[in-house]
């Protein structure tokens, strides 16, 4: 959309993407929720959302992640973009569903869409905290990086198949998939 846009607040079918992704992650029933952004004074508090600022700003993603998981009080988070406006809430359920079966906790579990790890659909265990806080201090911003250094576990497509067909995945970076969107939402 541009450096000047903050897309969170791009609408689609005259609502914010932020709203979107909002009454979609309240469907999973989350514990808690956080908002965390660079700009954390555009957004209004309510419904007992709170708004923090990146841990450091302008580092991508990680920094993202690294200031949810200093804010949260729960050890497992699942983390999505405000760019995701089609994100279904049963998959964000059997993500979590795997980190509680799991013998012992993962520290990430991302689903894979296309053979790609989607980053910001994915869940993260508090215990990652001092891993991200050094790999920002080092300048390694890459969640690939991340992923390969730590106990990830991949979700391929065929476990999630029966529920999602990839459109959770879809984010919203410029103004032709803004548009696509529009179309594929009515």
């Amino acid at each position: 959309m541009g450096a000047a846009v903050d897309k969170a607040f791009v609408l689609l079918e005259d609502k914010p993407l932020v709203e979107h992704v909002m009454e979609r992650v309240c469907q999973f029933q989350p514990a808690e929720i956080l908002i965390i952004s660079n700009t954390p004074e555009r957004y209004v508090a309510s419904s007992g959302v709170i708004v923090y600022p990146d841990c450091i700003r302008d580092s991508g993603p990680l920094g993202g992640i690294c200031a949810a998981l200093e804010q949260a009080t729960n050890d497992n988070l699942i983390v999505v973009g405000c760019d995701m406006p089609f994100i279904n809430p049963a998959l964000l359920d059997l993500i979590a569903d795997v980190q509680l079966s799991a013998p012992t906790p993962y520290d990430v579990i991302v689903p894979r869409y296309n053979d790609q790890p989607q980053g910001l659909c994915a869940l993260y265990h508090k215990t990652l905290l001092l891993t991200i806080q050094r790999r920002l201090a080092e300048g390694r911003l890459s969640l690939m990086g991340l992923f390969e250094a730590v106990n990830t576990r991949y979700l391929d497509a065929l476990e999630y198949a029966h529920l999602e067909d990839g459109r959770s995945f879809t984010n919203i970076n410029t103004p032709d998939e803004l548009n696509a969107a529009q179309k594929a939402s009515k």
